[in-house]
């Protein structure tokens, strides 16, 4: 019987391991990352709250190994490979502690930002390629459609100097900020994996905790410091001509922003 427990154990790390890899194939298509982004930590904490830790661990093993035999995928993929199977982890590892919605989804969206940074940062640090700015390919398809908008109605189809200078502004602050918009996604993208994660396991007939109300959510009053630190940041690297410090104070003050913005 024992045995036959433990076989059971590990089909179902073979079975939500092979489902995590299907996840993570099917992100490998661009108009499909985003959603799979969402989808793919889902069977790691879903075996990681219905069973235990080194079942969801054999399971992120295999969605690893089924993944580069498929793919033949390199460095890069591994890493964000390795990401999503961290959060699918971390996520069953607080569902299967009770922690409090709250802290929980507070905790899980905080590692979705830092493991995004430091996933592209070691991606770029391999490929010698800055992730944190739009490649020239992206730059020039931002500005061709920049251009197609602002020439709309144009009589004589060109546009003006300060047309032109307007569009590469827009390009130049698109790529300045794109560290802030990667965290900002990440932290949409984990929000709602949470918020799934707890759909799904009710229906698999597993406990969760309380879902708190949304009205009752409140940020921690000294958040405030993100913004006061961004700002400061901002103005020093403005006075004292830092423009990294000055870069760096935009993207925390853009994040702080948004989550300030979410808590109304």
């Amino acid at each position: 019987m024992f045995q036959s427990f433990n076989n059971r154990i590990i089909i179902e790390g073979f079975v939500w391991g092979a489902l995590t890899a299907v996840f993570e194939l099917l992100a490998q298509i661009p108009a499909l990352a985003l959603l799979c982004g969402v989808f793919a930590p889902l069977p790691l904490a879903i075996v990681v709250k219905r069973r235990d830790l080194k079942t969801g661990a054999l399971a992120f093993l295999v969605a690893c190994l089924f993944f580069y035999f498929i793919s033949h995928a390199g460095l890069p993929d591994l890493i964000m490979t390795l990401q999503i199977g961290l959060l699918g982890l971390l996520l069953g590892v607080l569902l299967k502690n009770n922690v409090s919605t709250g802290q929980s989804i507070t905790f899980f969206i905080l590692s979705a930002a830092a493991l995004t940074l430091i996933s592209f940062s070691i991606i770029s640090w391999n490929t010698k390629i800055n992730m944190f700015v739009l490649s020239q390919e992206s730059r020039q398809s931002m500005e061709q459609i920049l251009r197609s908008y602002v020439n709309t109605g144009t009589p004589e189809g060109s546009l003006s100097q300060a047309n032109i200078k307007t569009v590469k502004e827009i390009v130049n602050l698109a790529s300045e900020l794109l560290p802030a918009n990667l965290v900002i996604t990440s932290m949409i993208t984990s929000f709602i994996t949470y918020v799934l994660s707890f759909r799904v396991l009710r229906k698999l007939g597993s406990s969760v905790p309380a879902w708190l109300p949304f009205i009752r959510w409140q940020f921690p009053w000294y958040l405030v410091w993100s913004l006061i630190t961004g700002l400061v940041m901002i103005l020093a690297g403005d006075y004292f001509s830092w423009p990294i410090v000055s870069l760096i104070g935009r993207n925390v003050f853009l994040i702080a922003g948004f989550i300030y913005f979410l808590d109304g």
